[in-house]
């Protein structure tokens, strides 16, 4: 997936690239059912999770994926600066997965392959994403997510196989929803060298 990812997407105008990111290429390569990504600020997580969304929906026809926000404006945002630029701005994607018929709203998106993703938020209900059947879903900003909502967004891909759930986010303390998630992992960590030494 990653080899795939850098070939085939662009981001702001030029190749995607995980150049200097080794982390994100094993996380984009990561076959497993659960994934839980427990990262600091501006690591790359949501171009990656954008990068993950693109590559399941190029490289599996029919394929359902569903993103899942805290707010409408993280929603938003994340569509506006991340996944809508890559599935529009790279040219084989342009080329080959859409045309005029294709939806391209910001709750939903679909590609000439049949592949689909929807865009949801869920501050205080998980009641708009019951009833989405999706093969992979990613929780973005997930201490931000009353932990009760969880089991109901974990239920979408219940019926669908192959089928990923990825919990990601940055934590605040240590009495949040992303912290008893993380209790529940392998708890494997990715270090890197620091050149400069």
């Amino acid at each position: 997936p990653a080899d795939f990812a850098q070939k085939v997407i662009y981001l702001d105008g030029k190749p995607f690239s995980l150049a200097g990111l080794p982390y994100m290429v094993d996380i984009l390569n990561t076959t497993t059912e659960r994934r839980m990504l427990m990262t600091g600020r501006q690591v790359g997580k949501s171009t990656d999770v954008s990068a993950m969304i693109t590559t399941e929906l190029t490289s599996h026809p029919f394929w359902r994926a569903l993103y899942v926000a805290p707010r409408n404006d993280q929603e938003s945002q994340f569509n506006n600066d991340k996944l809508q630029p890559m599935i529009t701005n790279s040219p084989i994607i342009k080329k080959y997965y859409t045309d005029s018929t294709c939806t391209m709203q910001t709750m939903s998106k679909e590609l000439l392959n049949g592949s689909m993703v929807y865009l949801r938020s869920c501050y205080h209900t998980a009641d708009g994403i019951r009833g989405i059947s999706a093969n992979s879903v990613f929780i973005d900003e997930v201490q931000d997510i009353i932990l009760d909502n969880i089991p109901v967004i974990e239920e979408c891909p219940a019926r669908k196989t192959p089928k990923c759930m990825t919990f990601c986010g940055t934590p605040k303390t240590f009495d949040n929803c992303i912290q008893k998630l993380w209790d529940q992992t392998t708890q494997h960590y990715w270090a890197m060298k620091c050149e400069s030494c």
